[in-house]
């Protein structure tokens, strides 16, 4: 699968998932509950949650994703890093980082009433302000 190249392919696959969530898409909930990287989005729906490992590969779709054997956050971290042009914000960040992540767990409990994974070294996030 190609990598993403624009914030356009970005949009593209945050519609993508959103559609999953609306179908009530288990493995679009579990992308979301076991996710290391995300993109944070802002808008006036409340923040949501996209997984840099779904996002990172042109016109992706929960069934491509499925079936794609080399899905690796290792190559589609950079390709969002260089588009966003913003820094991923992780642990070391302390207070905005501790944001993030109770957003992550109250967006997680809103679309399946589950609480995430815990992530050994931390979740890392990505801030774009809106999507529209």
């Amino acid at each position: 699968m190609d990598l993403i190249t624009t914030i356009s392919d970005l949009r593209t696959n945050f519609e993508n998932l959103d559609q999953g969530l609306v179908q009530q898409d288990e493995y679009a909930k579990k992308l979301i509950l076991r996710g290391r990287c995300f993109i944070v989005v802002n808008n006036a729906d409340g923040y949501r949650f996209y997984p840099s490992r779904f996002m990172g590969y042109q016109n992706n779709t929960l069934s491509r994703h499925f079936n794609n054997a080399t899905k690796d956050g290792k190559r589609t971290n950079p390709v969002i890093q260089r588009i966003l042009a913003t820094p991923l914000v992780s642990q070391l960040f302390g207070a905005e980082w501790h944001d993030y992540e109770e957003r992550f767990i109250q967006y997680c409990m809103q679309i399946c009433s589950e609480n995430p994974y815990r992530i050994p070294n931390g979740r890392k996030y990505w801030h774009l302000v809106s999507q529209d």
